[in-house]
């Protein structure tokens, strides 16, 4: 059950870390 929920947060995380990293790239461009 922890393992399924660490998977589903970090299923969460990954795409606004992306994100993240995309408007950060974009503003130093």
């Amino acid at each position: 059950m922890l393992s399924s929920c660490a998977v589903n947060s970090w299923e969460r995380l990954c795409p606004t870390i992306l994100r993240l990293m995309a408007v950060i790239l974009g503003m130093s461009l």
